[in-house]
């Protein structure tokens, strides 16, 4: 008896959907994996070709077009112009070679050795020259943005993802076109000149006058930056070109006109991050064949070109790259890691080559096992390879953020103020004129006034072990959704360079899988951390012990930590 699994009912199926763009992402992060790459799986394995849960249905498909022109819109809204200009010379000798490279070997690997028409080949030669900054965080994370060859990765971003989206507007109007040159026809040129125009010159000044004009009441500047993107999206068709090369270009018009850390920004990533990226993800994933994977040959030819070819294509055009620029070999690797990493562009590709019938559901399976592969390499290489420049010496870490010591402790359990209080004071400089800033987070709810009487309680027997020393304090206290959340926004809105986080002890199961306070505090600030476990007064102990992670040395905030 054959169990058909499939969900018909549009209202679960939609909560299926939200609950796979929230849990599987924290799960594949908890494990240290690319949430991403999560929901690709999840796809798969949801999908026709895993259990059968879900189909491709027509809603799938539309959220996923959505999905893709706004990946393509944010990575042209995201790139650092600024950052570009400043290191050109670095960030055009490296974006052309590890275009290039990887583009001319890719093609020709398609064409010998998979037997691809030069259409085809070209294309697949594009999305082995494009490159996502997926390792970036891991880069922050260990001081390395100062690195040249980061900046350089960085800035060459913008020349292989523009490369390779224009390479697959070329082809993919071309093909559309029955063969004829169309792009490149005398009308297809004047109406592509008039898009251009419009997009470069007229789009600028109108979301200028709106953002500066109308109001933002109820996220209209939102709404119509969204407006902007479908009906650019929707021009370039009209014009003959392709919906995604009309997003990327509106993402560059309007590039400067929304800063990094505008409350418009964080409302596009949220809406992206929430919803259209991962259905685009999912849907991809829903085309997977496991079929055609394991049951095919030629398919397995494929994955294993698509994977080894991109990784080694990647690796030598670091490698040259890095001896033209003048970087050490360790630079080059890391060079290398910032730029395998695949993603949007390489995603776009075998979307629009499938659509148009260039690529078959081999090349669709050898992108999705092309980008976990590099998805893994790019962060790791890069953490590798970064460490062994810090301990080179090459590269210090940041500095504190602030010139001042300022010491922020989070209370929740009245047994643990006074040692917490102690362990802060021991901490502080004696020369500091700065106040210690005890905090209690309350949560929202039917109770909150109860937990600001009990907060408040707290915040003063805080407040009267530190007087006891003479040392100043400033109490603070916040309300909010989330304790960790809460505790940032103190660290951000104090300026703190320095937490004093208690540990309550071996965690639950659902801490191991979402994080307890302490993970995602750690997870959300790069402040100098102590997090102490202490069951009796300081006072009474004749010996510290103190545990470092691994070159702690090399961090900027060594000396303080053990002073």
């Amino acid at each position: 008896m054959d169990l058909d699994l499939n969900v018909s009912n549009p209202v679960l199926f939609i909560a299926i959907l939200t609950a796979v763009a929230l849990l599987v992402p924290m799960l594949f992060e908890r494990l240290r994996l690319p949430g991403l790459v999560g929901i690709i799986i999840a796809g798969m394995v949801l999908g026709p070709s895993g259990l059968g849960i879900m189909e491709r249905n027509s809603l799938i498909q539309f959220l996923g077009q959505a999905g893709l022109l706004f990946i393509v819109f944010v990575a042209g809204l995201e790139i650092d112009l600024g950052r570009f200009a400043r290191y050109r010379h670095h960030s055009l000798i490296f974006g052309s070679i590890s275009y290039w490279v990887p583009q001319i070997v890719g093609a020709l690997l398609a064409k010998l050795i998979l037997g691809f028409d030069w259409f085809a080949a070209v294309l697949l030669g594009s999305m082995f020259g494009s490159h996502t900054l997926l390792a970036y965080p891991v880069a922050s994370r260990l001081g390395l943005t100062r690195l040249t060859s980061v900046t350089a990765s960085v800035g060459g971003t913008i020349i292989t993802d523009v490369s390779a989206l224009l390479v697959l507007a070329i082809i993919a109007n071309t093909v559309s076109g029955s063969g004829d040159v169309g792009f490149l026809g005398p009308i297809r040129f004047y109406s592509s000149g008039f898009f251009l125009l419009i997009v470069f010159r007229l789009l600028p000044l109108v979301a200028r006058w709106f953002y500066r004009t109308v109001p933002d009441e109820g996220a209209r500047d939102f709404l119509f930056t969204i407006l902007l993107l479908f009906l650019t999206a929707w021009l370039a068709q009209w014009v003959g070109l392709q919906p995604i090369i009309g997003a990327f270009f509106c993402g560059i018009a309007i590039n400067k006109l929304i800063p990094e850390h505008s409350p418009l920004m964080s409302r596009i990533q949220f809406v992206g991050k929430t919803l259209l990226v991962p259905m685009f993800m999912l849907s991809v994933g829903m085309l997977v064949s496991f079929d055609s994977i394991f049951g095919d040959p030629g398919g397995l030819l494929v994955i294993l070109v698509m994977s080894s070819g991109v990784v080694a294509t990647k690796f030598l055009a670091a490698l040259i790259a890095g001896r033209v620029l003048g970087y050490s070999r360790d630079e080059s690797y890391v060079l290398f890691g910032m730029s395998v990493n695949q993603a949007a562009a390489t995603l776009a590709a075998v979307v629009v080559g499938y659509q148009i019938g260039l690529f078959s559901e081999a090349v669709i399976n050898g992108a999705i096992v092309m980008i976990m592969v590099t998805c893994f390499i790019g962060p790791w290489v890069t953490e590798r390879y970064g460490l062994r420049l810090i301990k080179e010496g090459r590269l210090d870490a940041s500095p504190l953020p602030y010139n001042e010591q300022r010491i922020l402790v989070p209370l929740a359990n009245p047994a643990t103020v006074a040692p917490l209080m102690d362990l802060a004071m021991m901490l502080r400089n004696r020369s500091s004129r700065q106040p210690v800033f005890p905090l209690a987070v309350v949560t929202e709810g039917a109770d909150t006034e109860t937990q600001l009487t009990n907060a408040a309680k707290l915040l003063t027997r805080a407040s009267a072990r530190i007087a006891a020393a003479n040392v100043p304090t400033s109490p603070v206290t916040r309300v909010d959704v989330n304790i960790a959340e809460g505790i940032r926004r103190a660290v951000a809105e104090h300026q703190i360079s320095t937490l004093v986080l208690g540990w309550s002890g071996p965690v639950l199961f659902a801490h191991k899988i979402f994080g307890n306070v302490v993970d995602q505090v750690l997870m959300q600030t790069r402040q100098t951390t102590v997090v102490a476990r202490i069951n009796e007064s300081l006072n009474t102990k004749s010996r510290l012990v103190v545990i470092l992670p691994a070159q702690a040395i090399k961090e900027g905030s060594f000396n303080n930590s053990i002073g």
